[in-house]
């Protein structure tokens, strides 16, 4: 019974020492589970250094008006890779939204240069807002954008087309 219970002690003491390194600082702030009451970033972020400064400002520029006309926010993010940080593009670009202060109504699209794949998450109204058939729609309409490489474009039509569905549910009272 006690070399039991001493083995299995030991494979709880190993199995915890192996997760370790899940923990470790990966350079990104937002990562770090706690919720923050503020909104931490930009609502346009760039971690691949593709977009130019001028091209970021315009982007967050456009993203702010839009959150602020709507009390929704519209947020972009375009990285290397998810890989390293989650299990998959969906869960990065929730953990994303969730972990950087933005409100509890909005939408966020995560592209990813290395993988060549994108996510969207949406929080709170902007779940019923944005339906599945009106984010395929949105991808539709962006994704040659982002096929090209055109990011600085793919996320401002993102904007553009996120502020018509939001006018859209203002106007007929549901979503497209």
């Amino acid at each position: 019974m006690i070399k039991r219970i001493t083995a299995l002690l030991t494979a709880a003491v190993l199995m915890l020492c192996s997760a370790i390194p899940c923990f470790a600082e990966n350079n990104r702030d937002w990562q770090s589970g706690n919720i923050p009451s503020e909104r931490l970033l930009p609502r346009a972020v760039d971690y691949t250094d593709t977009l130019s400064s001028d091209e970021l400002d315009t982007l967050s520029s456009k993203l702010d008006d839009i959150s602020a006309k709507w009390g929704v926010d519209v947020v972009c993010v375009l990285d290397t890779d998810y890989e390293s940080y989650t299990y998959s593009a969906t869960s990065y670009a929730d953990d994303y939204y969730d972990y950087n202060g933005f409100r509890n109504d909005g939408i966020a699209l995560a592209v990813f240069t290395v993988s060549r794949e994108w996510a969207i998450s949406t929080k709170g109204s902007a779940i019923s807002t944005f339906t599945d058939k009106g984010q395929s729609d949105i991808i539709s309409d962006i994704k040659s954008y982002m096929s090209n490489g055109d990011y600085y474009e793919a996320f401002y039509k993102f904007a553009d087309k996120c502020d018509e569905y939001l006018q859209y549910e203002k106007d007929n009272g549901k979503a497209k």
